[in-house]
């Protein structure tokens, strides 16, 4: 067997070791709580944290994850309310709920960095709202449910009364920032 042959032959064994060994992370790390999964976690989590493969699915019945909004206030210059939002709305708008999930998920990945809302929703609301000069933002996650008392009626899904409700930053609009430095 030639030397080229044989580099050949383990480029391709290496290749389907990788390729066996990834569709088994892909498998098994959704549910990382099986017996495979308890065996396979000191190999498989090096490789799912350098890639961002992490993610957490529970999303399924009976206790699917909380849900986390994204609120925010617009101030005017003397620390006035032009307006408020939250990002997704309640009630989803769409008639396909992908869309909305998306939102969702949009939202909980904003709201879990205190720098994320200021890169991610500030510029846009700054543009859209120009008598705002700053924003401040808050997440708002959702208590837990039951199947149980969501059935008995003891307990809404969006209930207000122990929501999590934590400010996240303040944005400080360009045109604001630009103003300030002037008045130096």
């Amino acid at each position: 067997m030639s030397a080229k042959t044989r580099s050949s032959s383990l480029r391709w064994t290496l290749f389907t070791a990788f390729a066996i060994f990834h569709g088994i992370v892909i498998a098994v790390a959704p549910n990382p709580e099986t017996p495979l999964g308890g065996w396979l976690k000191p190999i498989m989590k090096p490789y799912l944290n350098a890639f961002e493969f992490g993610s957490f699915w529970n999303f399924f019945s009976p206790n699917p994850g909380q849900a986390m909004y994204v609120e925010w206030e617009l101030l005017d210059k003397n620390g006035g309310r032009v307006g408020r939002g939250m990002m997704p709305e309640f009630e989803s708008p769409f008639l396909f709920r992908e869309r909305q999930n998306r939102r969702m998920t949009s939202a909980r990945y904003i709201g879990m960095a205190k720098e994320r809302p200021s890169s991610t929703l500030g510029p846009y609301l700054c543009r859209q709202e120009k008598q705002a000069h700053a924003i401040r933002f808050w997440a708002s996650i959702y208590p837990w449910v039951t199947i149980e008392e969501a059935a008995s009626g003891s307990k809404k899904v969006k209930d207000l009364e122990n929501l999590d409700r934590r400010e996240i930053s303040v944005h400080i609009c360009p045109l604001a920032q630009d103003e300030q430095g002037q008045k130096k």
